[in-house]
């Protein structure tokens, strides 16, 4: 069996329990904990934080925790290496949203910002979120239906993003507003 914790998950400990329905006895024969690193050809996405960059980003997810949601005092533009099979750069990362059901899961919602030069998928900066935070597919087919109708809207699309070298599965990544959404979409 396999378990993944997540490096921002803020444990310093680990405990595991054994159930028996059968209350048969049973034994453990070579039983581990071993820590190991994920394979990160696999995610589209890979972001690294500094260690105290990513103790500094759990200190305001626990305050917008106790807050009951996320205000500006929270959302600090802090380092991180962002890389994709295409390049690697310097970005800037914070938390994203005015809501905790955006820091509640293990996905948190985070905002984006790369490198000047640098672009994502035509992006300089974007947000990724669980896709459960914006209704699964539902805001989706939303965006597609507006550029279907030539709306005016920003990308959405979605992603498998590593963090520190941990998977952690699909993400919603959904395009902020600048100065690349309108060149895209042809307007002035």
């Amino acid at each position: 069996m396999v378990v993944h914790i997540p490096p921002y998950s803020g444990q310093q400990s680990f405990c595991s329990y054994v159930w028996n329905p059968a209350k048969d006895q049973c034994f453990f024969d070579d039983f581990q904990f071993e820590k190991v690193r994920a394979d990160s050809t696999e995610s589209d996405i890979q972001i690294i934080l500094d260690d105290r960059v990513l103790e500094e980003l759990c200190a305001y997810r626990d305050s917008a925790k106790s807050r009951g949601h996320i205000t500006s005092d929270l959302k600090i533009w802090l380092p991180a290496i962002f890389s994709t099979e295409e390049f690697t750069c310097n970005a800037d990362i914070r938390l994203k949203g005015d809501w905790v059901d955006h820091i509640l899961s293990p996905k948190w919602s985070l905002r984006i910002k790369l490198e000047p030069g640098r672009l994502f998928k035509g992006m300089s900066q974007f947000s990724i979120q669980s896709p459960e935070v914006r209704d699964f597919m539902a805001e989706w087919v939303f965006h597609q239906a507006c550029q279907a109708e030539d709306v005016m809207t920003t990308q959405y699309d979605f992603a498998k993003v590593e963090l520190n070298g941990f998977p952690m599965g699909l993400y919603a990544v959904e395009e902020h507003f600048t100065m690349e959404m309108p060149v895209r979409m042809d307007r002035k």
